[in-house]
């Protein structure tokens, strides 16, 4: 379920959308932190940058 929203949200790329994001990267599951990093990828940021 949170990939699913991590994708949408990446898809829609609403910048407002950033700093929920930016909190799935510390997520316990490495699957969950993959599309956190692609979807602030999409929202125009990159992690740790």
């Amino acid at each position: 379920m949170r990939t699913g929203a991590l994708v949408a949200l990446g898809r829609i790329g609403d910048v407002r959308a950033k700093k929920g994001v930016e909190k799935m990267l510390d997520d316990r599951s490495v699957g969950v932190r993959s599309m956190a990093r692609w979807a602030l990828q999409r929202l125009g940021k990159s992690p740790g940058g």
